[in-house]
């Protein structure tokens, strides 16, 4: 009977990493798709994305969901969460761009939600110091 529960522990764990490299690669295939470019054609983006990690808040229903960000540019952000929303559902979002603690709101629409790894949300409505700020963070990428 241990076997059998190991057994099952193992499948679930290949399925949760599975899961996770198949979101990195919807994210990269969506993104590409908001900005009308290839997967392949990373050198002519229109948007540069950043690759970082910082904090994010979204709602669900009346609460709000504590997670990171890892990927942003000006037109979307990937969200990592255990809890992505269901895609097409607008999200009202802070998002922490900066160490000086300052949130932002934006509002946008899941375009992309894996369970267990996050969802890719297309922003619809973004504060113009947010847009500044990623394009910032964009043109310091080395």
């Amino acid at each position: 009977m241990h076997l059998v529960e190991a057994f099952a522990t193992l499948v679930s764990d290949i399925r949760v990493w599975t899961s996770r490299v198949q979101a990195t690669r919807i994210f990269g295939s969506w993104l590409a798709s908001c900005l009308r470019f290839p997967m392949s054609s990373s050198t002519a983006r229109r948007h540069e994305r950043v690759e970082l990690i910082n904090d994010v808040y979204f709602g669900q229903g009346h609460e709000e969901i504590a997670a990171r960000w890892t990927d942003i540019c000006s037109v979307g952000v990937f969200v990592q969460t255990q809890c992505p929303l269901p895609t097409g559902q607008q999200v009202k979002l802070r998002l922490r761009l900066t160490s000086d603690g300052k949130l932002y709101r934006a509002v946008g629409i899941v375009r992309h939600s894996l369970k267990w790894v996050g969802m890719g949300v297309e922003f619809t409505h973004l504060h113009p110091s947010a847009k500044s700020s990623i394009e910032h963070l964009a043109g310091l990428k080395v």
